[in-house]
């Protein structure tokens, strides 16, 4: 019995000494959404980032999660990589991909109170160091540190709620499998390499994704991620309660709605 005990004592210590807690201090971006303190947490599968008010209220989280997930956006059944999912002042964006080589993921669509937190200097080093960047930084989105936050807004009027995204080079209508939709494709290299595709799926999620020619294209590593059987990658993943794709003058549009 006592050697029983003992193990379980060790094998507690050795779990709880796996975990690391650090209390960081936001840049300004950040602290106009309410946000006086980032609390860094990780365990050898997690990583959470919380960006907590001047009362210890959480305003915004960044969760990472490593291990064996099914996809939500696409048939690939269980597979073993990334699940990432940040809010922000009730906002939503999440991240799913296979595999674990490093990810550059696209911001130019992230809503402002989003990018204000995840963009974080403390955030993105965060992130970093499990392998995830972003493509841009503050200064290229535009983010103020006087970005409003949602109590700046008249009580009938609902911040953040419609997006859209726009892309250089239009082909047309996406010719890669995936949900059922609408969807529209555009060029993100040189011709006949990979494609980007903005997809509004019937079951809400509006996605963006980097996909590669087919056949050859599937299972292959990209700064997406792991590209599926379909030969895509999701880049990016929102829900939506209304979304709509279209080409005009060249490029490839998708807006969605998040608040109805």
């Amino acid at each position: 019995m006592k050697a029983y005990l003992t193990i379980l004592v060790v094998a507690f210590t050795a779990a709880c000494s796996n975990t690391r807690t650090e209390e960081l201090r936001p840049a300004e971006p950040a602290r106009a959404l309410g946000i006086e303190t980032l609390n860094v947490t990780e365990t050898p599968t997690t990583l959470t980032v919380t960006g907590l008010g001047i009362q210890g209220e959480v305003m915004a989280k960044v969760e990472l999660k490593v291990g064996r997930f099914t996809f939500e956006s696409e048939d690939r059944g269980e597979v073993y990589g990334r699940q990432i999912v940040v809010q922000s002042l009730g906002k939503e964006v999440s991240h799913e991909s296979e595999g674990l080589d490093a990810l550059t993921l696209p911001a130019h669509h992230l809503s402002p109170s989003i990018a204000a937190f995840v963009l974080d200097p403390q955030v993105t080093s965060a992130l970093g160091l499990w392998g995830v960047k972003f493509d841009s930084t503050w200064s290229d989105l535009g983010v103020e540190a006087t970005a409003p936050v949602a109590g700046d807004l008249p009580d009938d009027e609902q911040p953040y709620c419609i997006f859209t995204m726009t892309s250089p080079g239009a082909l047309g209508a996406c010719t890669h499998v995936g949900c059922s939709g609408t969807c529209v494709s555009f060029e993100r290299g040189e011709p006949g390499g990979e494609t980007g595709e903005y997809r509004c799926c019937d079951t809400s999620p509006a996605a963006e994704r980097l996909c590669l020619p087919m056949p050859g294209g599937d299972y292959q590593s990209t700064v997406c991620g792991m590209t599926g059987p379909n030969g895509c990658a999701v880049c990016l993943l929102a829900f939506a309660t209304q979304c709509w794709t279209w080409t005009g003058g060249g490029n490839a549009t998708m807006s969605y709605d998040i608040c109805g």
